[in-house]
């Protein structure tokens, strides 16, 4: 019953041509193919509309219909890029009665029947005895079922009242149908029905009732053990003793929990029911008598389960809170130093110091060739005067040239010097270079003596040097 045969024949396939108003599913495909399976699939589909777009351009478009074209020829429209299939509808007919609903390609009759509530059979021409079935819904016990066409009615038996699913005992003394004594019997209702029963200090079959002295001769109904019964003409009193409360019958102990007339702490303890009083007990985290309770404070009598080094405890009412303390996360019982460094929450320079985690907290350091205080560095001017004397660079004490530069410094040999800078050689070829190349020393009357980086001329006697040559004493004092 479950497999369904559907037939897509040529003779229902319209090119252009589109089945409106019966469209009951719209869902996007592939081809025309994967569209009438897809119409296969769903019970209540019996034709399609295939949009294959302009061109054939996809994406393309399947209508599923729950109709044909045979009933609802009228529907059938022009519609240019769509495609009509239908197949033949084994529902046309409408098969199915009391209201079923037919889905076409199913059984050997090629349609099936989804029954509607009541009724059953192929066609669901039978109709459901709820009632001998016991399918229905019914009060069990207190009801009457009552099969009808497709339905089944509900009526309560003699002595009950409701709507038949729900059926609640008609009590007679309450509504007072019944025929006790009015004034010396008490009505009891029973399921169904009632009885009756002389009251308590009368005698008889309970339609007439004779007085008797209840209380002497124990034939109240007061509470035994918490009332007091006082004798009346054909009746008698019950009264509850003090510290109880209710009609005599049933006395109750007064809960001064419940009623709140008890004299606990309000907030802070517990109000225990005892016979004829209440005991009051603090609450858990308070302490006192139960009507004073304070506050036990966990966090000053370190009873408290807070982490013992790395959290805070601050107490509340009736509890305690833990706290990581800075630099520290957790749920306070258990803190895990925060690395600040790794997660650059730090307030570090970013590109000029060294962030280096502690417990609980962080150090900065400056780079090398900055100073401050880790959270502001500058660099440090390696050439100037009080840098020098403090020995902050490594150039060459006497022979070098210091030029700084941002958070480094350039060391240069002075003039008459060669190397890194760092250190400087004296050239030694000095005298040699200018004397040959630069004739700065006369070289037959002046003397070239090496110097510190360079060099000096100075003549011999009887000569004097004017910047350029040695010229003789007597020749200059005649010129």
């Amino acid at each position: 019953d479950q497999c369904r045969i559907l037939a897509f024949p040529s003779t229902l396939f319209f090119v252009g041509e589109r089945l409106i108003n019966h469209t009951i599913a719209n869902i996007s495909v592939i081809d025309r193919d994967t569209c009438e399976y897809r119409c296969y699939l769903d019970h209540n589909c019996i034709s399609v509309n295939f949009y294959f777009g302009e061109n054939g351009a996809e994406p393309h478009n399947c209508e599923l219909n729950n109709s044909t074209s045979k009933e609802y020829d009228k529907d059938l429209v022009k519609a240019a890029n769509y495609v009509y299939h239908g197949t033949k509808n084994f529902c046309a007919q409408a098969p199915c009665k009391n209201y079923g609903t037919c889905q076409s390609g199913f059984t050997r009759k090629r349609y099936r029947c989804l029954c509607t509530s009541g009724f059953t059979g192929h066609d669901c021409e039978e109709d459901i005895d709820e009632c001998a079935q016991n399918t229905h819904n019914c009060s069990r016990d207190n009801a009457t079922c009552t099969n009808t066409e497709g339905l089944f009615n509900c009526s309560c038996d003699p002595g009950f009242s409701g709507d038949g699913h729900n059926c609640a005992d008609i009590d007679e003394c309450a509504t007072s149908t019944h025929n006790c004594s009015r004034d010396n019997a008490t009505c009891t209702n029973t399921k169904g029905s009632f009885s009756c029963s002389c009251s308590p200090g009368f005698t008889k079959d309970g339609h007439n009732c004779k007085d008797i002295d209840k209380c002497t001769g124990d034939t109240h109904n007061c509470n035994r053990n918490n009332a007091t019964c006082t004798n009346t003409e054909g009746s008698f009193n019950c009264s509850c003793k003090q510290g109880f409360t209710g009609n005599g019958h049933k006395c109750e102990d007064i809960d001064e929990c419940v009623n709140n007339t008890h004299n606990c702490s309000r907030d802070n303890a517990t109000c225990t029911k005892t016979a004829g009083s209440f005991n009051c007990s603090c609450n858990s985290r308070f302490i006192g008598d139960g009507h004073i309770c304070q506050d036990i404070d966990e966090c000053a009598q370190n009873t408290h389960n807070c982490s013992r080094d790395n959290a805070t405890c601050t107490n509340t009412e009736g509890l305690f809170n833990c706290s990581c303390d800075p630099g520290f996360s957790g749920d306070g019982h258990n803190c895990a130093d925060i690395d600040e460094c790794a997660t650059s929450s730090h307030n570090c320079s970013r590109d000029n110091a060294t962030c280096t985690n502690t417990n609980g907290s962080f150090n900065c350091f400056c780079s090398p060739g900055f100073t401050g205080d880790g959270h502001n560095c500058k660099v440090i001017s390696v050439c100037g005067y009080n840098e020098c004397t403090v020995d902050t660079h490594n150039c060459s004490r006497n022979s070098a040239t210091c030029t700084n530069t941002e958070g480094s410094l350039n060391c240069y040999c002075k003039q008459g010097f060669t190397r890194n800078g760092h250190k400087c050689q004296e050239r030694i070829l000095e005298i040699s270079y200018y004397l040959t190349t630069f004739y700065v020393c006369n070289k037959y009357n002046a003397i070239c003596s090496n110097t510190e980086g360079s060099f000096k001329c100075s003549c011999e006697l009887e000569f004097i040097w004017n910047g350029h040559s040695c010229r003789g004493k007597i020749l200059d004092n005649e010129h």
